[in-house]
């Protein structure tokens, strides 16, 4: 193998450690409830006391809202007589929409 080629390979495969390390940090939590365009909605209890976030798959970083949560508060999705999806959080409901980029939401717990 030429110098070149590997000093090429080795770049390569920085950049991709980089990448790798810069996704996992960029995603703040565990997902505690998932929802994906054209599958059934969920709905589930916050597994215990905390702030939940709502997150898009388009923006991993910056939570669309975010509601401190006792132990087994309502958490998740539910779709009402319309077909309109909403997040829940408690007393708390959030109209989401999904389209073209967005095809899914998590909640996560962050603190």
């Amino acid at each position: 193998m030429s110098r070149k080629s590997l000093i090429g390979l080795l770049v390569a495969l920085g950049m991709f450690t980089l990448t790798g390390v810069g996704c996992s940090s960029m995603q703040k939590g565990e997902t505690v409830v998932k929802y994906s365009k054209g599958e059934p909605v969920r709905m589930g209890v916050a597994p215990s006391d905390g702030v939940y976030a709502l997150f898009a798959n388009t923006d991993l970083t910056n939570p669309q809202i975010q509601f401190p949560l006792k132990m087994n508060d309502p958490l998740g999705f539910t779709q009402d007589d319309n077909g309109q999806i909403w997040a829940v959080a408690g007393t708390q409901r959030e109209r989401i929409e999904t389209g073209t980029m967005t095809k899914s939401y998590f909640w996560r717990k962050v603190k």
